[in-house]
Formats: structure tokens, C-alpha cells, sequence
């Protein structure tokens, strides 16, 4: 095939592999007989790159439904895989919460992948990854040793290094890591049996000792009582937002005046929850009444928890209506 039929970005991309098929070939589709010639590639990925120009045919552009047979010449410019491309260097939000020079603890937030795949080849969490800490290049899957689902926020452990990476895999399949988490529970919790349920955060862990107004619908004195009289119930409690040095500025304000001092930012990040949801499910919870306000927690339907429904906030008893008798209406004792 002379170079003149050959496109001038083709003749740029490399050498192509080339076939030449024998006089005794009968006729047959491009895309088949070229899934014959290179097994090791599957048919569709062929078919893409007949379609985007990377087959010629007796140096001419090929269609996938094209006949080829006996004396026909193919060259094919192999491309890289969709995989090999999503193994790049991208900025992605998300926290590191602790790191050594073997591992690192990753929080991974609701709504990142955490692995390339189809339909998710860029913006994973394996992205950024490679982008804070470029020498993961060296780690198969950039140290990733356990996934999460997309819509399911949680913490991740990452091997910085090969040797890490095998003990934390053994580490996995023996079920030998261990995972501590405060949560109280009431009764005997049956997966199949509705238990009342908190996933409390606080504004600071200082909250569990305030009993006034939390900037929750539920505060923890009010949750802890709606359990003690179900059946069964688990209260957990998470601190995921706020820093140590608050934490530590608010007990010595609490020691000093006695009172909760809250933080100016009392919004709540529902990403959290995941993190409350693994722990629901560890301690055998399936089915879920949630001591919160009605909201979409895609985190907590990721481990195919059944939210049963809601108790928006505490009851509240309403005061009795005693109007005083009148005075020659009144019976006193004799």
C-alpha cells in the first residue's frame, strides 16, 4: 500500500499492524473478519475504530459492514483503551483525614465514583488520587484496595505502596480491620424489624451535652428518649465537620461559663450520613425509622437500608386548659 493513500494524522499516529488476506478468503463482514485476525480485541472496540477512521481497507477509508475477501489488504492503527486513558492526573474534591507513609484515609463524598468505568471515565476519585500523589502511578488502581458506591459518602483506605497494598488486601478477605464508632443501642435489632434510628451530628461533640436548642430537630436528650420507648432503636453519633482545636475552644468555654458555646456554621452535610449508614448496617439494621426531617438520603439507600418513614420532631405535650372555678361554685371541706 503506497504512503500517499495513507491519511496524514494516520501516517502520524505510527506503524499500523497489517493484514493481508489469502486468495482462498471468502467474503465476509470487516468487523468479523477482523475480530478473527485480533481475538485478544473485542468485536465492538473494532468496530470503533473502523469508525473512526483507524482501519483502512486497500488504503482506503473502511465502514464496519463492509465486505472484505480474497487479496484485500487491512491496516489497523491500534488505539489505547478507554481504561488506559482514565488513569490520569485530575484536580477532584475530597478530604484526607489521616496519612502515613504506607497509607492514606480518604473521605469520599456522595456522588463520586470512586473508579473509572463505563460511562465514568474521568473525575473519580482514582483521578484525584493521582493528582495529589503522583507516585500512586507506581500502584495498581493508584493504591485503591476497596470501592464505594457513587451516591454512598464514607471513609477509604489507600495503599501508598505494593507492600501495603497486599497486607491491606489480606487484611480485607481475613475480615481482620476493625472499625470504631459510638452508637447506642436499645433492644434486640433484627434486620427485618423496624427500629427507630438517630444518625445525630453535632454541631460540636459538645452538642450531646447541651439540652436546649441544637439547631437540630432532634436533639440527643429528646432522640434518646423516643428510643428508650420503642422496642428497639440506635441512636449514632458522628463528628465529621468539626475541627479538633473547636472542640477543644468549646469544652474550655463549657468549663468556664457552663454554657454550649455553638459554632457560627451549623449547616449539615448530608454526605456524612453514608458514614452513619455503614454503622446502621454493621449493627444489623434493614429496616429504618428515621428520628429526622423527611430528606432524599441517597447515601443511606446505597446499603440498601428501607427507610420505613419519619418522626419529623419530638411530640410535644400541650398544656392543660384549666379554667378556675368560680368561687361560689368552690367546696371547701367541712
Amino acid at each position: 500500500m503506497p504512503d500517499t493513500d495513507v491519511p496524514a494524522e494516520l501516517s502520524a499516529a505510527g506503524d499500523p499492524v497489517e493484514f493481508a488476506l489469502p486468495l482462498k478468503a471468502l467474503p465476509d463482514r470487516l468487523d468479523k473478519v477482523l475480530a478473527g485476525l485480533m481475538p485478544e480485541h473485542s468485536r465492538s472496540r473494532l468496530q470503533g475504530w473502523i469508525e473512526s477512521g483507524h482501519v483502512l481497507v486497500n488504503g482506503r477509508a473502511a465502514r464496519v459492514r463492509q465486505a472484505v475477501g480474497a487479496g484485500d489488504k487491512i491496516s489497523v492503527w491500534m488505539q489505547p483503551t478507554p481504561e488506559s486513558l482514565a488513569f490520569c492526573a485530575e484536580p477532584v474534591d475530597f478530604r484526607v483525614l489521616a496519612e502515613s507513609a504506607d497509607w492514606i484515609v480518604v473521605d469520599k463524598p456522595a456522588g463520586l465514583v470512586t473508579h473509572p468505568g463505563a460511562g465514568n471515565w474521568h473525575g473519580t476519585l482514582l483521578n484525584g488520587l493521582l493528582y495529589r500523589y503522583p507516585e500512586l502511578r507506581q500502584v495498581a488502581r493508584a493504591g485503591i484496595v476497596h470501592r464505594l458506591d457513587k451516591d454512598t459518602s464514607g471513609l477509604l483506605v489507600v495503599a501508598r505502596h505494593e507492600r501495603s497494598q497486599t497486607d491491606l488486601v489480606r487484611q480485607l478477605q481475613a475480615r481482620t480491620v476493625r472499625r470504631e464508632y459510638l452508637a447506642l443501642v436499645h433492644g434486640t435489632i433484627q434486620p427485618e424489624v423496624e427500629a427507630l434510628v438517630r444518625v445525630h451530628e453535632p454541631t460540636s461533640v459538645l452538642d450531646v451535652l447541651d439540652t436546649g436548642d441544637t439547631g437540630h430537630s432532634w436533639s440527643v436528650s429528646n432522640a434518646l428518649a423516643a428510643i428508650s420507648a420503642a422496642a428497639s432503636g440506635v441512636l449514632v453519633l458522628l463528628n465529621c465537620q468539626g475541627s479538633a482545636e473547636l472542640v477543644f475552644s468549646q469544652f474550655a468555654a463549657w468549663e468556664r461559663t457552663g454554657e454550649v458555646r455553638k459554632s457560627a456554621d451549623t449547616r449539615f452535610d448530608l454526605r456524612t450520613y453514608g458514614i452513619g449508614a455503614q454503622i446502621l448496617r454493621d449493627l444489623n439494621v434493614g429496616r429504618a425509622r428515621l428520628l429526622a426531617r423527611p430528606r432524599k438520603m441517597p447515601s443511606m439507600a446505597g446499603f440498601s437500608l428501607s427507610i420505613t418513614g419519619y418522626d419529623s420532631e419530638p411530640l410535644k405535650r400541650e398544656p392543660l386548659n384549666c379554667e378556675p372555678l368560680n368561687p361560689a361554685q368552690q367546696e371547701y371541706p367541712q
